[in-house]
């Protein structure tokens, strides 16, 4: 609760308004529920342990049977750590060419078929974080056609990224979900325009450099996405879906589903927008990076559409 009431209170009436998501256990351990309520009444949206899926049935069962009381939302990030283990890139061609441990597409859709139907026992919602596979896309789209409180969010790079980028080792395409296939990424753009996935997230995570100078296996999973994900997003999606539907998978969607109020741009409506150019081609570079951490495999390329100022909270901010 203090921690959230801190976020809240440090960033209030900056130009990015941030809202936190809490912790779905204690301490991000997966053994018992985290004070969801509390934090609820802080102002938390969601609650969530990030990549540390909860593997523990019962634990996430409890969680989405006691935030149903109160209309919070459980997120989780489908991974089975039993069958994912150490691996470090998909499980399929590239990675017995590389010699490297796979991550198999099951271990990332049995726990989102076992989620499912503890949602449907629970008659709760339930949010899916980082969906990278076609079978994962499949059984959302059952899960919806039941009718069942489901809704799913990917990554941009892994509409634009497969496991083939990782022939050279590059540690900056070290992810977690791990990129998929070409099969993959149809899927995932088709389950966007379709409507079977709701959202997609720049997955921005920032990483020091020495924790991704190193032997692949061991450097650390991340990118950051802030920046380039509207021209990643724009460069890959926009002959295939219409540049309105890719904005309000961005923004409108997410609010939709964390029950934030929605953005009007109208006549004595608080101005909250971003004024950007959708057909404009820029070559993504270091000086375009806000952040103090640099592990993108992005730089250098050419990408299509970019913000040109934002606009919140009384305050204009010209991009670069």
């Amino acid at each position: 609760k203090g921690q959230v009431e801190y976020l809240k209170s440090k960033t209030q009436g900056k130009l990015v308004d941030i809202y936190p998501i809490g912790t779905l256990s204690a301490q991000q351990e997966g053994k018992d529920i985290s004070e969801m309520y509390d934090m609820h009444q802080s102002g938390a949206v969601a609650f969530s342990d990030d990549k540390k899926s909860i593997n523990n049935a019962g634990l996430l069962l409890r969680a989405l049977l006691y935030a149903k009381n109160f209309g919070g939302l459980v997120m989780n990030f489908p991974d089975d750590k039993s069958i994912s283990g150490k691996g470090v890139m998909n499980e399929g061609v590239e990675s017995t060419m590389l010699g490297m441990k796979g991550i198999p597409s099951i271990a990332e859709e049995i726990m989102l078929i076992r989620d499912i139907q503890l949602a449907e026992y629970a008659d709760s919602s339930i949010h899916f974080s980082n969906i990278s596979t076609a079978g994962s896309v499949r059984i959302i789209k059952d899960a919806k056609a039941k009718g069942l409180k489901v809704t799913a969010d990917v990554n941009a790079h892994h509409l634009f990224l497969d496991d083939s980028f990782l022939a050279d080792f590059d540690s900056h395409f070290k992810v977690k979900p791990p990129l998929r296939t070409l099969t993959d990424i149809i899927a995932l753009k088709e389950g966007l325009l379709e409507g079977t996935l709701d959202v997609i997230c720049s997955d921005h995570t920032p990483e020091d450099i020495e924790n991704k100078k190193l032997e692949f296996e061991h450097a650390s999973y991340g990118i950051i996405g802030l920046e380039s994900t509207f021209g990643v997003l724009n460069k890959s999606l926009g002959e295939s879906i219409n540049i309105a539907d890719i904005i309000a998978k961005i923004t409108s969607n997410p609010r939709k589903i964390l029950n934030l109020p929605p953005i009007s741009i109208e006549k004595g409506s608080k101005a909250n927008l971003t004024i950007f150019d959708p057909n404009i081609e820029w070559e993504f570079q270091e000086k375009h990076i806000r952040s103090k951490s640099k592990n993108t495999p992005f730089l250098g390329q050419k990408l299509k559409g970019k913000a040109i100022a934002v606009i919140n909270n009384n305050q204009l901010h010209y991009c670069e």
